[in-house]
C-alpha cells in the first residue's frame, strides 16, 4: 500500500515543498524514515508508535517505510 502528501519546511526565509511517501509490505516488522532526515525527525517515529496506540488504534507488524522528498533538502524539526 502507498499514500502520499504534501507538506512544508521551513528554508531559510522561505519554505520548501516536500512530499511525504508511506509504503507498507510484508517483511520483518520496522519502521523507517527516509530522506535526509534530521535527528528529531528520526525520533518522532516513537511518537507516532505511542500517538496510535495511545487513540485506540494498532501499530501494523509490516515494514514500514517513510520516504520524505526530494532528499537533497536536509529535514528538520517536529
Amino acid at each position: 500500500m502507498t499514500s502520499k502528501t504534501y507538506s512544508a519546511i521551513p528554508y531559510g526565509f522561505e519554505h520548501k515543498i516536500i512530499t511525504i511517501e508511506g509504503d507498507s509490505n510484508h517483511g520483518l516488522p520496522c519502521f523507517n524514515i527516509v530522506g535526509m532526515a534530521g535527528k528529531t525527525v528520526f525520533e518522532s517515529r516513537e511518537r507516532i508508535r505511542s500517538a496510535l496506540l495511545n487513540s485506540g488504534f494498532f501499530f501494523p507488524r509490516d515494514k514500514i517505510i517513510v520516504n520524505l522528498a526530494p532528499a537533497e533538502l536536509e529535514k528538520s524539526g517536529t
